[in-house]
């Protein structure tokens, strides 16, 4: 039974109006365009309709920029609740603390004969700070290499909550 619908999931939503498909041709190949009130071009590069390329990060991406003339990504990463890196680790240490505490007050840790009993703060996350405690930090990345080119953690308590580049005209590169 023929129903209409479409088999492949991957939709767009490209407006209100209705959508002109179009065959055009992209860098020498076979590309469709959609054209409606939102238009989408959808073609093939290097046998992939897609390069994915995870950077781990330490806190959670909010927003980023594209610097024009450089080509680097200015990112800000913020989380609520989160322990600033020169505090994480004691925060880990008093909890890991805590944990071993019994009820008689003895300290009791349980090996498991690997000889490694610490945690990774990527596979359990990291320790939880008050919810009114904010750690946020801004990074320059070089999407080309996946190169972090600059770090700026914010001081405790502070929170990035917007970004834009700024033009001037008296500086080296223009950019800020």
């Amino acid at each position: 039974m023929v129903t209409g619908q479409l088999s492949n999931g991957r939709s767009r939503f490209l407006g209100l109006r209705a959508p002109k498909l179009l065959s055009v041709l992209v860098r020498g190949r076979a590309a469709m365009i959609c054209l409606s009130s939102r238009p989408w071009l959808g073609y093939v590069h290097q046998g992939e309709t897609f390069n994915e390329v995870s950077i781990p990060l330490r806190y959670t991406p909010r927003k980023f920029v594209l610097h024009p003339k450089r080509e680097l990504l200015v990112t800000i990463e913020r989380d609520q609740g989160a322990f600033p890196a020169e505090l994480r680790e004691s925060a880990k240490k008093e909890c890991i603390e805590a944990d071993g505490q019994r009820d008689n007050g003895k300290m009791e840790i349980e090996n498991d004969g690997d000889g490694d009993d610490t945690f990774s703060d990527e596979q359990y996350g990291y320790p939880k700070a008050e919810s009114d405690k904010w750690v946020s930090r801004i990074r320059v990345l070089d999407p080309k290499s996946s190169e972090t080119t600059c770090l700026l953690e914010l001081q405790e308590n502070e929170a990035a909550f917007s970004i834009c580049t700024v033009n001037f005209h008296d500086k080296e590169y223009g950019t800020l």
